[in-house]
């Protein structure tokens, strides 16, 4: 069970509960309009990946978390490609929105 209150930013801490909870509602409300999101440094579009990812990926652990709780490190499980370690980072606007979405396979 992953402890969600170790992860210090309020914003990135819920977002990161509707991801594993897969509550695509609440995961997108989190984001700016305009929020953009890479995939292992590449732009990916972030609808289709909450349309299409939630519910299939989810983190197993959570086991760093670093730049006052707007990056979590953990071993991640998809149904396409296993489990590996992931990385998400959450950059957060003044307004309490994620307006970018970093994610990917640490190491790659």
């Amino acid at each position: 069970m992953i402890n969600y209150e170790r992860i210090s930013d309020p914003v990135a801490r819920k977002a990161l509960q509707a991801w594993q909870e897969a509550d695509r509602t609440r995961w997108k409300s989190m984001f700016a309009d305009d929020a953009s999101l890479t995939d292992d440094g590449h732009p990916r579009d972030l609808e289709d990946f909450s349309n299409n990812a939630i519910g299939d990926e989810y983190f197993l652990t959570i086991d760093k978390i670093e730049d006052h709780g707007r990056t979590v490190t953990g071993q991640f499980h998809t149904k396409k490609y296993g489990d590996f370690i992931a990385r998400f980072h959450f950059e957060i606007n003044d307004a309490g929105k994620i307006f970018r979405l970093d994610i990917g396979m640490v190491g790659h």
